[in-house]
């Protein structure tokens, strides 16, 4: 038998009953639809945690704290072994102290970091929406708008190019001491405000923070020219003592997270699967007792074991091919109408419409791929029985 005539075949079979055809399909929809559905939603999920938590720029930095050795401390001999680092594009050590910011008769108590300007671009929570970024070896500051609230500013915007007063305390072995230089009582002009509303921070150019001669710093940030040599750089700084952390990790432990969870949904919507694998083998097993007598007639003329094995197989694979195809739709359009209900109760609450349901071009495949490998082992018993049947047993059978 040709194999376009085991397609005739099986696919006239299938018409002959078309409604319980029609039910055993759908049992395969219903199963696929929910494993789509559910896994997309972790897709849709997890990549919209990452987005949140990481930025592509993020995952080229390494965060140095110092290391417990004496040798591992943060100072300007770090910063220059972390340059001649094969792969470091550039490194920005930081100072932070704790500092008093005075407008007017208003105090603001807040952390003064002194950073080099390449900083603010590698850490976009501080990056201003207001203003600019501060510049070189100016005296200029951007500061975030929880250290503004105790000033008495109708507009944040109002602060911008004004002049502050910062005093700098030093903190050293857990004592603070109280700015009382020159060099601790310093003006800057405000140039950005960052939208950060709940921690008082302000950033300056790390020149202003060198005549207070700080030996050591709060931390490094070392910046690779790519993500893919990230890794082997954080082992050479680990190697020499110090405490190397990325976005990398975190993310690596959120996708390692949501990879279980992805699998947990997937095992719900295989449950579903698992029923229609058996009405699979129930249709299968009835069409053989309906079509013995012609399984009967059809050896007798001349068809082999192989070929009526083959004719219900296809007709397995057919069920699996179709209830996978339609069942990837469903999933894929029910995601997409719950996601537009999400958004549209998101948009009238005030918030922003976000995409939480993803289904990669791999996993639809394989998902139809599934499906029919399910619906072939399913049909496999009914096959192989009707393949052994004896001609003379079945043309008896009435």
């Amino acid at each position: 038998m040709k194999f376009f005539d085991l397609v005739f075949f099986s696919v006239s079979n299938l018409k002959r009953n078309k409604m319980r055809t029609v039910l055993t399909i759908s049992g395969v929809v219903i199963g696929i639809g929910t494993i789509v559905f559910l896994v997309s939603l972790g897709f849709g999920l997890q990549e919209l945690v990452i987005k949140k938590i990481a930025s592509l720029e993020a995952l080229t930095i390494i965060d140095v704290a110092a290391g417990k050795s004496e040798a591992a401390k943060l100072n300007q001999k770090s910063v220059d072994k972390f340059k001649e680092i094969k792969g470091v594009k550039y490194v920005s050590a930081i100072y932070s102290e704790p500092a008093e910011a005075y407008l007017g008769q208003s105090k603001s108590d807040l952390v003064l970091y002194g950073v080099n300007p390449e900083y603010i671009s590698m850490e976009e929570t501080v990056k201003p929406d207001i203003g600019r970024n501060i510049e070189g070896k100016a005296k200029e500051i951007i500061i975030s708008r929880a250290a503004l609230k105790v000033f008495d500013l109708k507009d944040a915007e109002q602060i911008i190019g004004k002049e502050i007063r910062v005093d700098i305390n030093i903190l050293k072995n857990g004592t603070i001491t109280k700015a009382n230089t020159p060099e601790q009582k310093q003006k800057f002009k405000v140039v950005g405000i960052t939208k950060e509303d709940k921690n008082a921070y302000a950033y300056t150019p790390i020149s202003n923070l060198e005549p207070l001669k700080i030996e050591t710093f709060s931390n490094i940030k070392v910046k690779t020219e790519n993500r893919e040599i990230l890794k082997d750089i954080k082992t050479k700084i680990s190697s020499m003592g110090y405490t190397a952390n990325s976005m990398k990790d975190t993310v690596g432990e959120v996708n390692k997270i949501f990879n279980i969870v992805k699998i947990v949904l997937g095992a719900f919507g295989t449950v579903a699967l698992f029923v229609a694998s058996i009405g699979i083998f129930n249709t299968m097993t009835i069409s053989l007792l309906e079509r013995t007598h012609e399984i009967g007639v059809m050896k007798a003329i001349g068809g082999t074991n192989k070929a009526i094995t083959g004719m219900f197989i296809f007709e397995a694979a057919q069920i699996g091919l179709w209830g996978g195809v339609f069942g990837l739709s469903a999933g894929c359009a029910a995601g997409l109408l719950v996601n537009a209900f999400i958004n549209y109760l998101a948009g009238r609450f005030g918030g922003a419409g976000q995409p939480i349901f993803s289904t990669p071009i791999w996993f639809a495949l394989m998902a139809i791929f599934f499906s029919l490998l399910v619906s072939l082992l399913a049909g496999v018993y009914p096959a192989l029985r009707a393949g052994k049947l004896s001609p003379i047993e079945a043309l008896r059978y009435e």
